[in-house]
């Protein structure tokens, strides 16, 4: 079931000054390929809807949620959330004891924590109906902080795609250290759609999804994919 969020969420977090820019690109407008020049001969992709996957068990911070941990005057969730909330809808997949804004949908994968793939699909399913349904698709974790510093190279990449005759279905963040970031991604939603379709979703890794497309491996800024896991994460993050 698809429910709009509701109630009260944290403040937004103010975003980095040196990101400025790529957030203000929202409110330029867009051309028809979801793209705006973010700077004299540069265009990043500014319109895409989100899924945001935080359904978790979270065991090894013994069960506490990472959705609602503290980050600087917000929560994890809130802020992944507001990093993409100008760009298109977003579809938060977890239980439904985070607030989110009304204009948030929010869903569960079946069974729940079955996985983030099947959190994928649950997103992706309600995301179907909806009238203006961007053509790229970001999906991303709720429990890594800096996401918003991944987004300005992935949009850029998807840009570069979309105005060309690439064959690319989307961008895989790379981190600094050389690993493939399975839940920083930014898919074209035709191909998302097919991939899902083709994959086995249900308790599978998310690896059996992007498997099938062909992804284009882009390096995204040191720490911006670092992602909580442990009580030692979360300390050496600087969470509060």
């Amino acid at each position: 079931m698809v429910t709009p969020g509701s109630g009260s969420v944290p403040g937004s977090l103010p975003d980095p000054a040196s990101e400025r820019a790529w957030h203000d690109a929202a409110d330029a407008g867009t051309g028809d390929d979801g793209a705006a020049d973010s700077a004299p001969g540069v265009e990043i992709l500014t319109r895409f809807d989100s899924i945001v996957v935080a359904g978790g068990r979270s065991s090894r911070l013994g069960g506490t949620p990472k959705a609602g941990l503290p980050l600087r005057g917000s929560t994890l969730l809130a802020h992944t959330v507001e990093s993409v909330r100008p760009f298109g809808t977003v579809v938060v997949v977890g239980p439904e004891d985070q607030p989110l804004p009304e204009d948030v949908l929010r869903t569960r994968e079946d069974p729940p924590f079955s996985g983030p793939a099947a959190a994928i699909a649950a997103g992706a399913a309600s995301l179907s109906p909806v009238a203006a349904r961007a053509a790229w698709t970001a999906v991303l974790a709720c429990d890594m902080p800096f996401v918003d510093r991944a987004l300005p190279a992935l949009c850029a990449e998807a840009a570069r795609a979309a105005s060309s005759t690439s064959s690319s279905d989307g961008m895989i963040a790379v981190s600094a250290e050389g690993r493939r970031e399975n839940l920083a991604v930014l898919v074209r939603t035709e191909a998302l759609d097919r991939a899902l379709d083709a994959a086995p979703t249900t308790d599978a890794p998310v690896r059996s999804v992007w498997r099938h497309l062909d992804l284009t491996e882009t390096p995204v800024p040191e720490d911006s994919t670092a992602d909580v896991d442990t009580w030692d994460d979360v300390h050496r993050l600087d969470l509060h």
